[in-house]
């Protein structure tokens, strides 16, 4: 088989059900990849002695394994910083690809001169049914391009073949404390997209699994920390893009409707964080939405209705004090 100048990069943990049709996946290629790093981290199903079964099938394999349970992002940035290939592809334990999608993207880049290669993103709960995720494709784009179409609810993802260069500068433009809350590799992927010259979408697909025993699928506490990401978005939004009056408002009454689903599980937070914490967290994101009150014209129906919204919330607030 030839191989591709790519290194693959699977954070796993406990997908060991899925995991070797996830790596099968990427050697069923003409071209494979130079290299695939499975990084384990602390998974408890016994996945790592799945991996190193499947590493005595495929040579260049190599598992690394985390000393403590640390997320799907940063390991996936040990993954990054440990591979040797200047072209990467982040791809799930619980998700596969399809025959020759690796090569697709990497000649399509290539061809393209572009930054990422995206793939064409299906979605399944059994091996029988596959969906498009999006209705509509965009074959070319820039990266501010692709990026903005992620603000609002996803409209394109960030799977694919990329330079390695691109995931290097955005774990060192994402902050550290924003690396560590619950859905950092969303914040991630917008930065890798914002900071790309050229993004191409190739027609092979990448099948992304819902799988119900996902970390993100289940209620944890780091939840919480999903406020500060929306006015991560927020502030990278109005930074980076001129955003229409109807733009600003959807993206502030995203905000809003996430206070309010935290606020309905007070007390799942409360035991866990405390009074004490709790409170002082959520009084500090109130603060910002009621300031957020002054950047909303009041002559709209919309912005009215959000308006008015954040008025109540500047009464809750001596509810939490």
């Amino acid at each position: 088989m030839k191989e591709l100048p790519i290194s693959v990069i699977i954070p796993n943990f406990n997908s060991g059900n899925f995991l070797v049709q996830a790596v099968e996946s990427i050697f069923k290629q003409e071209y494979i990849p130079k290299e695939c790093i499975i990084v384990d981290d602390c998974s408890t199903d016994g996945s790592f002695d799945i991996a190193t079964s499947i590493s005595k099938t495929y040579r260049n394999i190599t598992i690394l394994k985390n000393d403590t349970n640390s997320g799907a992002l940063l390991s996936r940035q040990r993954g990054i910083d440990f591979c040797s290939q200047d072209l990467v592809c982040l791809l799930d334990a619980d998700d596969f690809l399809e025959d020759d999608a690796i090569s697709n993207a990497y000649f399509l880049l290539t061809k393209e001169n572009a930054d990422i290669s995206l793939f064409d993103l299906f979605r399944f709960e059994s091996t029988e049914k596959y969906y498009p995720v999006f209705n509509k494709k965009y074959k070319v784009l820039s990266g501010q391009e692709a990026c903005k179409l992620t603000l609002n609810g996803w409209k394109i993802h960030s799977f694919g073949v990329a330079k390695k260069e691109l995931y290097v500068n955005a774990f060192s433009e994402l902050k550290q404390d924003m690396q560590e809350v619950y859905n950092a590799d969303e914040l991630f992927d917008r930065v890798v997209l914002f900071n790309s010259l050229k993004v191409v979408q190739s027609d092979s697909p990448y099948y992304y699994r819902l799988n119900p025993s996902s970390t993100t699928q289940q209620k944890s506490p780091k939840h919480l920390k999903f406020l500060d990401s929306c006015k991560w978005i927020l502030e990278f939004a109005q930074l980076n893009y001129k955003l229409d009056f109807k733009e600003h408002l959807a993206l502030l009454n995203s905000y809003y409707k996430n206070f309010i689903t935290i606020v309905k599980d007070y007390n799942y937070f409360l035991d866990f964080y405390g009074k004490r914490v709790l409170s002082d967290y959520l009084l500090k994101h109130l603060e910002e939405l009621c300031s957020m009150r002054k950047q909303i014209s009041i002559k709209n129906r919309k912005s009215l209705s959000l308006y008015l919204k954040i008025l109540l919330l500047c009464i809750y607030r001596y509810k939490l004090k």
